[in-house]
């Protein structure tokens, strides 16, 4: 088996992002395509899967182990990449079975190799050279080059960029065959076609600017676009109608609305509303708000209001107790705050560390189901029986959860924990010295041995300040919205340290240094 979780990936190039705060999961025995324009960075997604290509920063786990700690050889993964890599002077055979070479004996490499030629119609083309063959022909020699490797996990690179739009039709029909005959084979594969996605996907993800902008399965794909990014990238040009909402969709010109869009629209009275078609949906339109974000279909992530105080989270008349380790990933701990969390991992059965929903059912079309919570109505993909009048209890996990105030304020990681020691120089005027430079602070300073630098109490210096920290490492960016925080090695520092800074604020790779303001350190 091969599972795939990549969590906060980011990939600098040249002081550029290649990928960007990136999320993606890829389920054992699923065929995920990855779909968005050249230099979105959806190939350098797939070679960082591959071990080819190291993140700058972020996670990435192969069956639950961190990725870092596999070495390239144990990680059984395939890669076949747009180009052919043929050895140009071997024949069809012998490219496909270099790769056993080593690892059995001559007439295991026969029998291994010469099933996967003739599945591919490559048996009686095994004497001759790249050379001769056409692009479909070379192309199935690469994909014969992983398939008898037997790897768990193989990763394809737009294959089929280089050959004919028959030898396509064949490619994806050889792909399908190939998936079938190897259930727990897991595939990655990296596409600008839609037609390709459709053909071929059991989930299909949208890239844009370093980013999985939307995730869905192949069946519901076309219908539930999260934002206007995700449906431009894979239909193209696309045709806009300005609205406003009326009980219905209300616009100069008449357009053709599904009923499960106007069913399923969340849009209020009165809001300008923006119509887009889908050309892969027969033109069907469908409908945004004027920030781009999806108003109508099945959504992933769910917005609610909600009140902070501590470590209490009140939505409506509920309250949900936040443990220790979420309170230590809090920027701000009391106010009113927008609550978020994944209605695709709602679950029927209580988990560690959950909390409850009880689901008024307002919607079902045996494909979205609608729901409503604490005065909030929102659709899932979800089949079932219930009918409009139901209720349901379903449970969803307190870290997957993430709250705003403008920006997002849960970060990736604790903050606030960084203590180090202090050493009082002049109790009289309250000076100290920190982490090798002395400070005047205004609280009292009997007993105390150690200082807590919070995310508040240091800053990225400037070229003209004075008694700076010298940063060892940059660990990783979180980027919040304007502002992002930065995790920072720091000699002297047991774990990490954390700094909020503006998110133009390039870090990653750089020589940086920071200040500290000593007024905002606690002591203890």
């Amino acid at each position: 088996m091969t599972t795939i979780n990549a969590k906060y990936l980011t990939k600098l190039y040249k002081k550029e992002y290649a990928l960007k705060d990136c999320n993606i999961d890829v389920r054992n025995g699923e065929f995920l395509v990855i779909m968005g324009q050249s230099g979105c960075g959806k190939t350098t997604l797939l070679k960082i899967l591959a071990g080819v290509e190291k993140t700058t920063s972020g996670e990435l786990y192969l069956d639950g182990v961190i990725a870092d700690s596999i070495p390239l050889k144990d990680r059984d993964i395939s890669l076949v990449f747009q180009e052919y890599v043929l050895y140009p002077n071997m024949t069809v055979y012998e490219n496909v079975a270099v790769a056993l070479e080593g690892k059995m004996d001559s007439q295991q490499i026969y029998d291994r190799v010469m099933p996967v030629l003739s599945k591919l119609g490559l048996d009686c083309a095994m004497n001759q050279r790249p050379r001769t063959l056409s692009g479909g022909q070379q192309q199935r020699v690469a994909l014969a080059k992983a398939i008898v490797k037997q790897s768990r996990l193989i990763l394809l690179d737009e294959p089929m960029s280089n050959v004919s739009p028959l030898q396509r039709v064949e490619y994806c029909q050889l792909l399908l065959q190939l998936k079938r005959q190897l259930p727990e084979t897991t595939f990655v594969y990296v596409t600008h076609n839609s037609s390709e996605a459709l053909t071929l996907a059991d989930r299909i993800a949208v890239m844009k600017d370093g980013r999985v902008e939307y995730c869905c399965d192949r069946k519901n794909f076309l219908y539930n676009f999260s934002n206007v990014d995700a449906l431009e990238v894979f239909s193209g040009n696309v045709t806009k109608v300005l609205g406003t909402w009326h009980n219905g969709f209300v616009s100069d010109e008449p357009i053709s609305i599904s009923k499960r869009v106007l069913d399923t629209c969340r849009a209020t009275d009165g809001q300008q509303l923006v119509a887009i078609s889908n050309k892969m949906d027969n033109g069907n339109y469908y409908l945004f708000d004027q920030d781009g974000r999806a108003v109508s279909g099945a959504v992933n992530e769910v917005c609610v209001s909600a009140r902070l105080d501590g470590n209490i989270l009140r939505v409506g008349n509920q309250e949900i107790a936040l443990d220790e380790q979420f309170c230590s990933r809090l920027l701000k701990k009391h106010g009113d705050v927008t609550m978020q969390f994944r209605a695709d991992k709602l679950s029927k059965v209580r988990l560690p560390n959950s909390f409850r929903l009880l689901l008024d059912v307002v919607y079902n079309d045996g494909d979205i189901l609608g729901v409503s919570w604490q005065g909030t109505t929102f659709y899932m993909l979800r089949r079932t029986n219930l009918q409009p009048g139901e209720q349901i209890y379903m449970y969803a996990l307190t870290e997957d959860v993430d709250l705003f105030d403008g920006q997002r304020i849960t970060a990736h990681y604790p903050i606030n924990q960084c203590s180090v020691p202090m050493k009082v120089v002049d109790y009289g005027r309250r000076i100290v010295k920190i982490l090798g430079y002395k400070y005047a602070v205004s609280s009292d300073v009997t007993g105390k041995t150690r200082a807590l630098l919070s995310v508040d109490s240091l800053r990225l210096a400037k070229k003209s300040d004075k008694n700076t920290i010298k940063v060892r490492e940059v660990l990783d960016e979180d980027i919040l919205g304007e502002q992002k925080i930065v995790y920072c090695i720091v000699d002297g520092v047991d774990g990490y340290v954390a700094v909020l800074t503006k998110s133009e604020n390039l870090c990653l790779e750089q020589n940086i240094r920071l200040c500290l303001n000593a007024e905002k350190v606690s002591l203890s």
